[in-house]
């Protein structure tokens, strides 16, 4: 990885290369998978996918950190505090649950790494904070992407030709489906980028949306235990049912090239692969210039909660100093008197409306401000690529294996190994009540299949040397 100075900022400059790597390890490490299979159902493991995604593109970009160990502590930090994503918004404090999340367990890490490099020591001042935000943000806009998300059934041509919508798959089963009634009304024949961000990871779930869209029905929901080409089979197989004005044989040959689609991009081995471009041009943040900006802002989130508590109890001592301290803020951009009033407020009123007010203050710039899409998604939308072609050394590629396919893969598992126990016991009752149920018992010793059984269950549960409690 690349250092330069941008400003007066020290800016590591990660590659398209680079990030595309970073991704494809974030989603094929153990502790990434660990945390999708331990989700409680297939849509929260979706949304624990998508979120940890805007997390990892937003500090890999705010910091030059790719390591595999921060990927870990990212993952299982998520696996062991998910529960706080369910938390309501924040009217107080207007930050929402992501915000919240970021702000205790990745917004330290990120403050940590820049003060490192800015020579600075926690706890900060306010002057520090801004410094640290400015620095954040120069290392985010000079690190970002647009991506383009597509099926790993894809991978392979699109590796070598690099990607055509000119060469777009299955035209003449689409335009069957389509006469059927089955079709999506969005718009095709474009090849679309959007900003890297959660948008990113939503699109690589089921791509291509087209042939979900065009056979979605009303009550379709997937199961936690259905793969995607399962799900679809069943969809395909309702809206064959309701298509009552279709003959047989027009309904065969719908299947037919539904089945096609499906197969193709939804068999076995389901991946998925995202297409990255690393945005050029540098952008410079002086510092003189953000922390005026910071400065106004922290000037009116004191305001918008003192003014009226200090009214309430009657302190318009406070009020005239919080007067006072913008005055002087806006006569020569200082931020000292602004941080003194603040620490003296909170001082006097330790549980008063600016409680954790700095913390507040660095989680919301931050999260809005200094990272790449994590509050704001980008353009989702997508932008066009004129001509609809990108040749294969204009991108690099990230694939992992689909997370809709990790999780389900898990239930699978789970089922399949609780049906073999279950049979197992049911085996060894049978067996049981055959040894139980003689008349005269001749054998001191378990027979030969029993004593198996035992064995084996007693490594499952107990380790390889078991635990004889008889």
């Amino acid at each position: 990885m690349e250092k330069k100075q941008i400003g007066e900022f020290e800016v590591w400059n990660i590659s398209a290369d680079e990030m595309a790597d970073y991704l494809t390890r974030a989603f094929s490490r153990p502790a990434t998978k660990a945390m999708l299979t331990s989700a409680e159902s297939l849509s929260a493991a979706e949304r624990r996918y998508q979120t940890l995604g805007s997390i990892l593109q937003a500090y890999a970009s705010a910091t030059g950190d790719l390591s595999d160990k921060t990927i870990d502590t990212l993952a299982t930090e998520m696996s062991e505090n998910s529960e706080l994503l369910n938390e309501p918004y924040d009217n107080k404090r207007k930050l929402s649950a992501e915000q919240k999340y970021f702000g205790k367990f990745v917004m330290p890490k990120i403050t940590q790494i820049h003060c490192q490099r800015l020579g600075l020591q926690e706890p900060l001042s306010f002057a520090d904070s801004c410094k640290v935000l400015a620095s954040v943000e120069a290392q985010s806009k000079n690190n970002t992407f647009k991506t383009h998300s597509f099926n790993g059934a894809l991978l392979p041509e699109i590796k070598e030709n690099g990607l055509d919508i000119s060469k777009e798959k299955f035209r003449d089963e689409f335009a069957v489906l389509r006469q059927a009634g089955m079709y999506q009304p969005y718009q095709t024949g474009n090849l679309l980028f959007c900003e890297l961000g959660k948008s990113t990871f939503g699109y690589t779930l089921r791509a291509p949306e087209r042939i979900v869209m065009s056979l979605s029905t009303a009550t379709g929901q997937q199961k936690d235990n259905q793969t995607i080409g399962e799900f679809l089979h069943q969809n395909l197989s309702e809206n064959l049912q309701q298509k009552t004005g279709l003959s047989e044989a027009e309904k065969s040959q719908v299947r037919v090239a539904a089945e096609k689609i499906i197969d193709f991009y939804f068999g076995k081995e389901q991946k998925a692969a995202i297409a990255v471009v690393k945005d050029t041009g540098e952008h410079i943040t002086a510092a003189e210039k953000y922390e005026p900006r910071l400065g106004s802002q922290f000037g009116v989130l004191l305001g918008m909660r003192i003014e009226g508590f200090c009214r309430q109890n009657q302190d318009e001592t406070s009020v005239r100093q919080y007067q006072e301290a913008v005055a002087a803020f806006k006569e020569n951009q200082q931020l000292d008197k602004l941080e003194t009033f603040a620490r003296d407020f909170t001082e006097k009123y330790p549980e008063g409306p600016l409680k954790g007010v700095f913390e507040t203050f660095m989680t919301k710039n931050m999260s809005e401000s200094g990272l790449n899409n994590f509050t704001y998604e980008g353009n989702s939308d997508g932008y066009r690529v004129p001509g609809g072609k990108l040749t294969p050394d204009k991108f690099a590629v990230a694939e992992f294996e689909n997370p809709i396919n990790v999780y389900v893969g898990h239930q699978k598992g789970q089922e399949l190994c609780d049906n073999k126990l279950a049979m197992l016991r049911n085996r060894l009752a049978q067996k049981a009540d055959k040894v139980l149920g003689t008349e005269f018992i001749t054998q001191t010793k378990l027979p030969q299949p029993l004593k198996n059984a035992e064995a084996y269950l007693n490594k499952v549960f107990f380790g390889a040397k078991g635990n004889d409690n008889r």
